[in-house]
């Protein structure tokens, strides 16, 4: 189980940044796939926190990273990850 599906949205919040930081930090060492789920992580996070324009904010950043990603089979896989699971009444 994870931290958004317990709804701890300030450990979920803590744990989606230091991501969004490690992947910026390194990101002479990420691929396309790495930036798609760091924004996902800040998206599900703000979500379960109820910061609903972050959450919508970094959606629209992790759906086009996703859609940049250039492997057909992990794009395939970011954009499922997106569309699936729990966002605490950001999507339907």
């Amino acid at each position: 189980m994870t931290t958004n599906e317990l709804g701890r949205g300030e450990a979920a919040l803590w744990h989606a940044n230091r991501c969004q930081e490690l992947t910026e930090q390194h990101a002479d060492l990420m691929e396309d796939f790495d930036h798609a789920y760091a924004y996902g992580a800040m998206a599900r996070a703000n979500a379960v926190a109820g910061n609903r324009a972050e959450a919508l904010h970094y959606l629209e950043l992790a759906e086009k990273a996703g859609q940049a990603i250039a492997d057909g089979e992990s794009k395939k896989f970011s954009i499922g990850d997106l569309s699936s699971g729990d966002w605490h009444g950001l999507r339907s």
